[in-house]
C-alpha cells in the first residue's frame, strides 16, 4: 500500500526520532520564548557524533551491509552461520556470510566524525543561528545520499525511480535546510 511505502517503520526509524524531537523542541521553546534555531545548533554536533557511534553499533550487529567489492577495505561477515540465521537478521546479511562487502558502517562513522568536527568548529565560530543547523543537515544528508550506493538492498528496502527512500529523505532533507537558510536563518550585516 502507499501508506507502507511512505511510512515504512523499518526504514525511518530515525527520521521519525528526529520529527518527533523537533516538535516536542518546538513546543517548548515557543513556550519559554527561546530561539529554536540555537538549540538544534548546539545539538547538531552530539547528532552527528552520536550517529558516528550508532553506525559502529549496526557494523557489529550485521545491520546495513554494502555491496560486493574486492578492494582491500572489504569486510566479511563470516562469523555469520547461514544454516542458523536468525530471522531478525537482514537478507542482505546473510549473503555477506559469505562474499566481502564495502564496510559502509565504518564510511558512515568516520565521515559522521568529520562532520561532527566541522559542525563543532562552525558553532564556536558563528552567532548566526541556524547556520550550523544548515550546514549539518546538508552534510549529513549527502552522506547517507552517496554512502545508499554502496549498501546492499535488503528485502525490506523500497526504491521509487531507481533511489531508495533513504535517498529520497535526504534530498527532502537538502531542499529543506535550503528552505530554512533562505526563510528563517537571520543575516549577518556587513
Amino acid at each position: 500500500s502507499v501508506f507502507k511505502l511512505l511510512f515504512n517503520i523499518e526504514q525511518f526509524y530515525v527520521v521519525g526520532a528526529i520529527i518527533v524531537f523537533l516538535s516536542l523542541l518546538y513546543i517548548y521553546t515557543k513556550k519559554h520564548k527561546q530561539s529554536m534555531l540555537s538549540w538544534v545548533d548546539c545539538i547538531v554536533p552530539s547528532f552527528l557524533l552520536a550517529f558516528a557511534i550508532a553506525t559502529v553499533g549496526s557494523l557489529l550487529g550485521g545491520y546495513y551491509v554494502g555491496k560486493e567489492t574486492t578492494l582491500f577495505l572489504g569486510i566479511g561477515f563470516e562469523h555469520l552461520d547461514p544454516t542458523s540465521i536468525d530471522a531478525s537478521l537482514s537478507y542482505a546479511s546473510q549473503i555477506a556470510s559469505s562474499i566481502t562487502v564495502h564496510p559502509i558502517q565504518l564510511y558512515t562513522a568516520f565521515s559522521s566524525v568529520i562532520l561532527f568536527l566541522i559542525t563543532r568548529e562552525l558553532l564556536k565560530k558563528t552567532s548566526s543561528p541556524g547556520i550550523v543547523t544548515v550546514v549539518g543537515s546538508v552534510l549529513f544528508c549527502i552522506q547517507v545520499f552517496l554512502i545508499e550506493f554502496l549498501r546492499t538492498p535488503d528485502d525490506r528496502m523500497v526504491y521509487l525511480f531507481t533511489l531508495s527512500m533513504n535517498q529520497w529523505m535526504s534530498l527532502i532533507g537538502i531542499i529543506g535546510a535550503i528552505v530554512l537558510f533562505l526563510t528563517k536563518v537571520p543575516r549577518v550585516k556587513v
